[in-house]
């Protein structure tokens, strides 16, 4: 946990950027017959959902939005104020992280 802590928010987003990608990756590749996602893969997926699931919504609408599913960058405009967004994501970000490394 120390180690997370000690990260920066760019290091930080640059982690949950890489989940992303694989999170991505499998939830495509499971669709289309030519690759299925390796058992490693799918636990990572399967347990990237659950978390997501179990975590507010307002923070898992970020990481969804912002990490997972990549939507247009200005989709939050409407629902926060700069201010609220960045430091929600920025929660949101930590909580996932740590709730990762508890989950070990």
């Amino acid at each position: 946990m120390e180690k997370i802590n000690s990260l920066s928010l760019t290091e930080k987003e640059q982690l949950i950027r890489y989940l992303g990608y694989v999170y991505r990756k499998g939830i495509t590749q499971n669709h289309t017959s030519s690759y299925a996602a390796t058992p490693n893969e799918t636990e990572l997926i399967e347990l990237l959902q659950a978390l997501l699931k179990a975590m507010k919504h307002k923070y898992a609408l970020i990481l969804f939005n912002d990490f997972f599913e990549l939507k247009e960058r200005s989709w939050w405009h409407s629902m926060y104020s700069p201010s609220t967004y960045y430091r929600c994501k920025r929660a949101a970000v930590s909580l996932l992280l740590e709730q990762l490394y508890c989950a070990q």
